[in-house]
């Protein structure tokens, strides 16, 4: 791994900060004429609005013959619009040029008034909506319409289907019902003031789907010469194609704006745009090792004064366009940038507005969206307020959001479509928090959210950021994204991590650093990844980014001892985890690197974990061994999304370790406490199970195989004690089905994981039966086997007690109301969920046998019954190899190994059989599904590989 030393030098850093001032001069600058600069690049989607709208003096003529041109010129050979990169984009982009095409092959002056463009022949109008109309049908066909990429886009979508239908253009395909009913949803937010544009809502910002709809002669006082319609050129448009009045001022926008980019026709999404790329060129370049002194010749009064008057104008809320709509990330960037240079402003006003939204600050006023980027900037504006603590309880509501949000994977960004820049302002809000708190604020932030959960996702945002760096030292062949990476993780190693850590972060730095300095001359072109309602290039922004990238550093701060301990780590210990897991043949293949990080993310999850490790059963005072599984488990998790390309959210892998480590501390419990209930006993509390699990329902049959006889020993409860063991286990039970997972899924999913609960528990205790007695047996023949002929046969045992109690068909049923969305469940049809069940039980078996087969000693020295207890683990003259003892005291320990070689055969067909289901239900669940239950699978068979490697159950003290 390369060191600090051995990396080459960074390009000067006078030639750097000479570029820098360049930026800050140019936008300096404009602040004089401030609604004629925009860097937005030219959108297809509002060019294709500025094609429809008519000429208003000459009749049947187009206002922007060349917008039109513009559209016909970069239709592409598959009859789409372009897509780049993103499925939604090439939708929006064709669905407003088809909807122009249709307008004019409908005009009877198609070939006419076409300026100083050649004319277009009305049959190659034709084929051209043909071709796009085939194209687009195929791309509806194939879109999630659950991926739209804003709230503006569950509007234009329908509205604009609408608009085509209108004029014969008819569409249908499957998830149609679910883009009307998300339609509805949206609007549904709006009362019907609102949609009559009563105050700035967002529909203003995505008027093309209200034409023909609302009475646009409501909107003239949103309309203005300078900004059009919230400085949206489609918006704009759309008000002049839809309004009953024609608005010169509307058109001297649009007419303006077509001048400004060339005369080509083409048009950006935004403009102008001067207080948006400002705000954020200056927050990024001092937020990155730029010193304000440096800038002093930069005319920064001047950019002050704008910034501080365009707060003013908007009455403490602005967007990228003043006098629009009021976006809370813009206008936390601009107080962050006036903050930054020195220039403070009252931020009480702002504050007091969001005050009364009750759980996060909206980008957007009236927007259904929790976008994490503007509680990002809200969070650093705070941040850097001087009087921080003043507001502890905003820090907190925009803290609790962010972190609820990473850990649903929920990163809505409404200004950048790229995970790099999300995760960069996510990391660089976490460092600020940290820095804050370490400097003796914050004190009334809650201790576990600084403590625990923002360095748990701190480590997952390095850890998966890097996890995506190629080997050129890029992220995605991208100057743009690999600034965000660089500047992550300069955010990311101010903070004190291990060394190993630092380590793999350090060489990451320095090969992406020397990636941008190689492909510096590409930083100011910029790639199609901001968002508004299509993607756009933003090349100010690009360089921006660039320049602060390649001017960071990773120099450790100082902190305080408090800081340092949480992010403290036994080198030791992590060492031997890594080593251990590393040998297993599910990770043999995992990259150092990220093993490293899933080893020390699991650390930090074992710091949660043994906060709630007593929430249900008394572990403490069992008569168990230590719980050394304990840190088994996160480690398990964490590699295994790892391997999955850590498909599963923070609150799925969590839920999931809490998950397993009561399944550990329920077996426990079943051997060391309910194993000593009398007979008698035991039958009340196996009613009391079934009752406290039904609670109301039917009962039904519970196929568990057993043998009860009465325990033969002095160590029975009292009936004080089993008031105990109910309560515990009704405890158990309720925090299962009040889980809010389960609260959220159908009944019949709920019911389905109560039923697989009763059977684990039952379970444990038929199998502490049948141990019971193999153990009486023992007591009167010695090592002798156990006369079998009136047991079940082991194929039985296996497929009922054995796969049961392995708590694996539970925690599969469990599982899946997880990882599925509100009131549905990822299994959807009878097929589907047949297999599943199917393939779960060989699972469960198969999670069995490799459990008995790294128990076998320690469960013979309990007399806990154990797979190769069963008479078919013989040899071929009938002699028993079923048991440690029995070989021990025998001399035969050769047999013992025969039966492990045979138990592992056995295992091998339960993992084939289980292989042939898991092919057949794969094949139709939907990509997300089927790579979760993908992890599912895979960590079930880490446990069994951990048990074959090492026993890490408790040992139950007699």
């Amino acid at each position: 791994m390369p060191t600090v030393s051995d990396q080459p030098e960074p390009k000067s850093s006078l030639s750097v900060l000479k570029n820098a001032k360049r930026i800050v001069r140019y936008v300096a600058e404009r602040c004089s004429q401030p609604n004629d600069f925009g860097s937005f690049d030219i959108s297809i989607y509002d060019t294709a609005w500025l094609a429809m709208i008519q000429d208003p003096v000459v009749p049947g003529c187009w206002l922007f013959p060349e917008s039109y041109s513009y559209l016909l010129i970069h239709q592409t050979e598959n009859g789409m619009w372009p897509t780049h990169g993103l499925p939604m984009n090439g939708i929006l982009n064709t669905l407003a040029a088809l909807l122009a095409l249709v307008k004019h092959q409908k005009s009877d002056t198609i070939s006419n008034n076409m300026g100083n463009h050649d004319p277009i022949e009305a049959h190659d109008v034709l084929k051209r909506v043909e071709k796009a109309r085939g194209a687009l049908q195929s791309a509806l066909n194939d879109c999630d319409m659950n991926q739209l990429l804003n709230v503006g886009c569950k509007m234009l979508v329908p509205g604009l289907l609408r608009q085509l239908g209108e004029e014969g253009v008819v569409f249908e395909f499957e998830s149609q019902s679910t883009l009307a009913t998300m339609y509805q949803q949206a609007l549904a937010k709006f009362d019907s003031d609102d949609l009559v544009f009563t105050q700035p809502t967002t529909l203003i910002d995505s008027l093309e789907a209200f034409v023909d709809v609302v009475d646009f002669s409501l909107l003239r006082n949103y309309c203005s010469a300078e900004r059009g319609i919230m400085g949206s050129p489609a918006s704009t448009a759309a008000y002049l194609v839809g309004s009953p009045e024609r608005d010169a001022r509307a058109q001297a926008y649009l007419e303006n704006v077509v001048r400004k980019f060339g005369s080509c026709g083409g048009v950006p999404s935004g403009f102008p745009t001067l207080a948006f790329e400002m705000s954020w060129i200056i927050s990024t370049l001092f937020s990155s090792n730029f010193i304000v002194e440096d800038f002093r010749d930069c005319n920064f009064h001047a950019v002050t004064q704008y910034l501080r008057k365009v707060i003013s104008d908007q009455g403490n809320l602005h967007g990228s366009v003043p006098t629009c709509l009021t976006d809370v990330d813009d206008t936390a960037r601009c107080m962050l940038a006036l903050t930054l240079l020195d220039a403070h402003i009252d931020q009480a006003a702002l504050i007091n507005e969001l005050e009364e939204r009750v759980n996060h600050f909206e980008s957007y006023k009236f927007k259904s969206t929790t976008c994490v980027s503007a509680n990002c900037s809200i969070l650093l504006m705070l941040l850097t307020s001087p009087n921080v603590d003043q507001y502890i309880s905003q820090i907190e509501k925009a803290l609790t959001l962010i972190c609820r949000c990473w850990n649903a994977k929920i990163l809505q960004n409404e200004k950048n479509v790229t995970a790099e820049h999300t995760c960069m302002l996510l990391t660089y809000a976490m460092y600020q928090l940290l820095r804050v708190y370490a400097q003796g604020s914050l004190r009334n932030v809650s201790v576990d959210v600084i403590e625990t959960e923002v360095p748990i996702i701190l480590i997952q945002l390095l850890g998966r950021t890097l996890s995506e760096h190629k080997g050129n030292g890029s992220w995605g062949d991208s100057v743009e994204r690999t600034s965000f990476g660089v500047l992550l993780i300069s955010y990311a190693l101010k903070l004190p991590w291990p060394s190993s850590i630092r380590g793999h972060a350090k060489a990451a730095f320095f090969q992406a650093k020397a990636y941008l300095e190689a492909h510096s001359n590409e930083g100011a072109t910029g790639d199609l990844i901001w968002i508004n309602k299509v993607t756009y290039r933003l090349p100010t922004l690009a360089e921006t980014y660039c320049l602060a990238a390649i001017n960071s550093s990773i120099e450790e701060q100082s902190w305080t001892p408090e800081v340092e301990q949480i992010f403290g780590m036994d080198a030791n210990k992590m060492n031997k985890l890594a080593s251990f897991f590393g040998r297993l043949p599910l990770l043999q293949n995992l990259l150092e690197a990220t093993m490293t990080f899933a080893i020390h993310e699991a650390a930090m999850y074992f710091k949660r974990l043994k906060q709630v490790r007593l929430d249900i059963f008394p572990r403490d005072d069992m008569a168990v061994s230590t719980d050394k599984y304990l840190q088994y488990i996160p480690v398990a998790w964490t590699t295994i999304n790892a391997t999955n390309g850590f498909i599963l959210s923070g609150d799925e892998m969590w839920e999931m370790i809490v998950l397993s480590m009561l399944n550990y501390q329920a077996d426990e419990y079943m051997e060391s406490v309910v194993a000593r209930l009398a007979e008698t006993s035991s039958q009340d509390l196996a009613a009391m199970i079934k009752s406290e699990v039904r609670n109301g329902e039917p009962e039904a049959k519970t196929q568990v195989v057993s043998s009860p006889i009465k325990p033969d020993r002095d160590l029975s409860p009292t009936p004080s004690d089993f008031e105990d063991i109910a309560i515990v286990v009704s405890k158990y039970i309720r925090h299962v089905k009040l889980h809010p997972a389960l609260m959220q899924s159908p009944k019949s999913a709920q019911i389905h994981v109560t039923q697989e609960l009763e059977k684990f528990l039952l379970a444990h205790m038929a199998h502490n039966s049948d141990s019971a007695r193999l153990r009486k047996h023992r007591q009167s023949q010695g090592s002798a086997l156990v006369d079998w002929h009136d047991q079940v046969p082991y194929y039985d045992w296996a497929r009922t007690t054995g796969a049961n109690d392995t708590s694996c068909p539970y925690s599969f049923a469990f599982f899946c109301c997880l990882i599925s969305s509100d009131e549905s469940h990822c299994l959807v049809s009878m097929e589907q969920k047949y297999l599943a069940r199917e393939m779960c039980l060989h699972l469960a078996t198969l999670c069995r046998q490799y459990n008995d087969f790294g128990s076998a000693r320690r469960d013979d020295q309990e007399d806990n019954l154990n797979s190769l207890h069963f008479p078919e683990f013989t040899d071929e003259d009938g002699r028993g190899m079923s048991c440690q003892k029995t070989a021990e005291n025998t001399g035969r320990e050769d047999y013992l190994e025969k039966a492990n070689v045979l138990l592992m055969k056995v295992a091998g067909i339960e993992r084939a059989l289980m292989q042939v289901c898991w092919d057949a239900l794969s094949s139709g669940l939907n990509k997300e599904v089927r790579a979760k239950l993908k992890a599912f699978i895979d960590i079930t068979d880490l446990f069994g590989q951990i048990y074959v490697a090492r026993d890490i159950a408790s040992k139950v003290k007699r």
